[in-house]
């Protein structure tokens, strides 16, 4: 009897134990139900605005994947709408993805733009602004997805501007000549920079090019907040000048850079000659102005090794500035010519002071490197093609070097300086 009265206790106790803890387990779901924690997506971002002349509110803007047959795709979560600085800001799951393609449009008005820079979740990346430029670029690069190539954007992106851009919004078969001779100005680039002569690696143009992906980026981001012409100069001038510290940072020189941008732009300009004289100037002043900022570095950055005083650092860093603002204002190759005449004239002048008792063989040089630089132009408008333009620019680089060290020698600072300054001076035609 008393073992049955304690075995009725255990089984109550155990019952009542059970139901508190079913009680408590109903409070708890119950709870979380009503209170329940939602988990934010995290999203890569991309940043933008367009740039129109009117009407920049309500412009519906969506982010594209292109695959290696230019078909479309829609990776954006929503389409978006600008606000009424043309302003908008994109989301989408995507990690990694570079080259995307941002599209806007309203009431049949399309602006296209090509994002280089990799999107990343949590974190948000510039578009460059979206106008007639970007979608003549975007445009570009997608024919060139077509042909079967692998378009670079950021270089077709650098030598479009809006002269060039409005020719060939109103000459579209022209487009295809244009896709043509920025590929081949990009392989000229990389072979010129692997010639013996000039001494680069696969390995250094292997990271040349990150470094300009990684300048792309920054100089879609300074043309974002860029708001003037001034200010997209600026940014223009930076981009350049990082890609000139991509050259010095692998190991060569800055110079190198200009070499190698002379000869490959040569090899762009070459593909246009007889297509059309409008076109055809148009490339001729937009790549003097990347090589005149180009060079304004290179030169200054010889100065420099040759201790010159801050004075007549000053002197090159102003004849630089200007010829810059100059070609700018050109209206013809004649004149664009005659600019940079003027500036190897002058910094010709104020190389003498600086080399001191080796200054006095810099004018007599200057005679031999004319020469050389009417054999250059001959063999260049002779050549064929690619490689018959790049050994030109070789030959006319070695011709220098030879000549300097026949006149200033032993090997100095001096001499090299002599040499490259010479090369750089006198390699525009």
């Amino acid at each position: 009897m008393y073992e049955n009265e304690c075995l009725r206790k255990s089984i109550y106790y155990k019952l009542f134990s059970s139901i508190i803890v079913l009680f408590f387990i109903g409070a708890v779901v119950g709870c979380s139900k009503d209170n329940s924690v939602e988990i934010e997506d995290v999203t890569a971002k991309v940043v933008g605005r367009v740039e129109a002349d009117s009407g920049l509110t309500g412009i519906s803007v969506k982010l594209i994947r292109l695959d290696d047959l230019a078909k479309s795709q829609t990776v954006s979560l929503k389409d978006v709408y600008t606000n009424s600085e043309g302003k908008f800001i994109l989301e989408t799951y995507l990690d990694g993805e570079t080259n995307l393609l941002v599209l806007a449009d309203k009431n049949n008005k399309e602006w296209r733009g090509v994002l280089t820079a990799g999107v990343k979740p949590g974190i948000a990346v510039y578009s460059q602004p979206l106008n007639d430029v970007t979608t003549v670029c975007a445009d570009l690069f997608i024919d060139g997805i077509k042909s079967g190539g692998k378009p670079e954007y950021p270089s077709i992106r650098l030598l479009i501007d809006n002269g060039i851009a409005g020719t060939l919004d109103s000459n579209r078969e022209f487009m295809n000549n244009v896709t043509i001779a920025v590929e081949t100005e990009i392989n000229a680039e990389k072979e010129t920079l692997l010639r013996p002569e000039i001494g680069g690696t696969t390995s250094q143009w292997q990271q040349i090019n990150i470094a300009k992906f990684a300048a792309q980026t920054a100089f879609d981001r300074d043309l974002y907040y860029a708001v003037s012409k001034s200010a997209q100069q600026t940014a223009m001038y930076s981009y350049l000048g990082s890609l000139s510290d991509a050259y010095v940072d692998v190991g060569l020189q800055s110079d190198t850079f200009s070499k190698v941008l002379e000869a490959s732009i040569r090899t762009l300009l070459k593909e246009f000659e007889g297509i059309n004289s409008r076109l055809e100037f148009e490339f001729k002043r937009r790549t003097a102005e990347i090589r005149a900022a180009v060079l304004n570095v290179s030169v200054l950055s010889e100065f420099q090794k040759l201790g010159a005083d801050p004075s007549i650092v000053n002197q090159v860093i102003y004849a630089g500035e200007d010829l810059q603002e100059n070609v700018e204002k050109i209206q013809s190759a004649e004149e664009l010519s005659t600019e940079f005449d003027d500036y190897r004239d002058l910094v010709l002048n104020i190389l003498v002071k600086v080399l001191g008792v080796y200054g006095n063989s810099i004018r007599a040089l200057q005679v031999n490197v004319t020469e050389y630089k009417e054999t250059l132009i001959t063999e260049v408008g002779n050549s064929s093609g690619m490689d018959g333009i790049i050994s030109a620019y070789i030959n006319f680089y070695g011709n220098i070097n030879n000549l300097v060290k026949q006149q200033i020698y032993p090997e100095t600072v001096q001499q090299n300086a002599a040499a490259e300054v010479l090369i750089l001076l006198n390699m525009y035609f």
